[in-house]
């Protein structure tokens, strides 16, 4: 679907275009429409629309089906998108990775709770030596989660030992072996949360850090978008005077504000 159409005020379907090429479909609803397509993170150019070239360029963790098609169709016919602006910052990784994983900065040392909030973990890598920094977890975990770890922004790098691991990513050979020798005591210990930051998700069964061992770089992104319609308590779209528009609703990402994070 590409428009919506509309008759006497009222959006009455859609029209499309076929998959294989062809002549396009309009399709008539029988009640109404929803638009369900979820949000815009991967629509760089509609992202320009409401943030700087730059940020809007940033990667994201998600479908690349994400572009904002709904939001786009919605507003053509008057639906007042709010909250547009806000596409909460992460470090980009699933919470399965992350708490299989320590992060280590150039210094070959943790610098957080790995598992602490996204605000703080974003705040986290930007305090880094020119932002860099990598997620380090053992081949066995890495293996678990290669489905998560292959969708994120920059490719893993793969080291037998920690000294080849620490050249592979240029730290010290011996802060790297002294940071993992003390995560693994941690975990081997009694003791509920982590004594450097309190961190207290911690790997399945306490498994300690081995060999061989994989590092992802950390990188900034968007993980969701907030914006999208303002709408009634049973979901139809407004326009940007408050009244409902006639035969359309929105759902889950398409609508403005009913994320957790908005």
């Amino acid at each position: 679907a590409d428009r919506l159409r509309v008759e006497d005020g009222r959006v009455t379907g859609v029209s499309a275009q076929r998959r294989g090429g062809g002549a396009p479909l309009e399709v008539r609803a029988a009640r109404a429409v929803v638009i369900a397509t979820g949000g815009f993170q991967a629509g760089h150019r509609l992202r320009e629309r409401y943030q700087s070239v730059a940020a809007a360029q940033s990667p994201y963790y998600g479908t690349a089906d994400c572009r904002g098609d709904g939001h786009l169709m919605g507003a053509a016919v008057g639906g007042d998108l709010v909250n547009m602006a806000y596409l909460p910052p992460t470090v980009l990784a699933a919470s399965t990775v992350v708490e299989n994983a320590i992060a280590i900065n150039s210094a070959g040392a943790r610098f957080h709770d790995e598992t602490g909030s996204f605000a703080d973990r974003v705040e986290a890598l930007r305090a880094q030596d020119r932002r860099r920094a990598w997620y380090v977890l053992d081949a066995t975990a890495a293996c678990t989660q290669a489905h998560l770890i292959e969708q994120m922004p920059q490719a893993p790098v793969r080291a037998g030992s920690i000294a080849e691991l620490a050249r592979a990513i240029a730290v010290p050979e011996d802060r790297l072996a002294a940071t993992v020798r003390g995560w693994n005591a941690f975990l081997a210990s009694p003791a509920a949360a982590d004594p450097q930051f309190g961190r207290t998700a911690l790997p399945h069964g306490r498994r300690g850090l081995g060999t061989p061992l994989v590092a992802v770089p950390m990188v900034e992104g968007v993980n969701f978008s907030c914006g999208g319609f303002r709408t009634t308590t049973r979901m139809q779209i407004l326009d940007a005077c408050g009244a409902p528009i006639p035969g359309l609703y929105a759902a889950g990402d398409t609508t403005g504000g009913l994320n957790a994070a908005a």
